[in-house]
């Protein structure tokens, strides 16, 4: 007797992140809470970043194989800052700046470090059985992602596709 064994391919994946995109291509920033994430988001939107989830990022395979990100559907609406606490995202950026989905077609990772300078290195990450750029900046363990960081690692991930 023949088994007959389907392997069932996930189609969806959550992440803890902020999610952009900046010139049509779609970013997906992680790190551990607290290291800047949405801050630096935030700041960016002002460079022609369009703004799509903060938290939690959810991401699906469309019908050709894309990967396309979202907010979670409960908190997709909020963000948190320490200095704004958790607030409509509409209350803070303009509507024309806010997305409700984009292709994810890159990571930022940023991880904090016990070196004292900021190191940068590159790689790919699987999500969802593709591989995507991921541009790892590693910072001081006292240090904070910051804009200039995110403009260089979003630079960085458009010169390699």
């Amino acid at each position: 007797m023949v088994q007959d064994v389907r392997h069932e391919i996930k189609k969806s994946a959550s992440l803890h992140g902020v999610a952009l995109e900046i010139a049509g291509r779609g970013i997906l920033i992680t790190g551990a809470s607290g290291i800047g994430k949405t801050t630096s988001a935030m700041r960016a939107m002002v460079s022609g970043y369009f703004w799509i989830a903060d938290d939690l990022a959810v991401i699906n395979k469309d019908s050709n194989g894309a990967l396309i990100m979202t907010g979670h559907k409960k908190i997709k609406k909020y963000l948190h800052t320490e200095q704004t606490g958790i607030i409509e995202v509409n209350r803070v950026l303009p509507p024309s700046w806010i997305k409700s989905k984009t292709r994810l077609d890159g990571i930022i990772d940023v991880v904090r470090t016990d070196g004292e300078m900021v190191c940068y290195g590159m790689s790919e990450e699987e999500i969802l059985e593709k591989r995507l750029p991921c541009f790892r900046i590693s910072i001081p363990r006292t240090g904070y992602f910051n804009q200039n960081l995110l403009d260089s690692a979003a630079k960085k991930l458009h010169e390699v596709g």
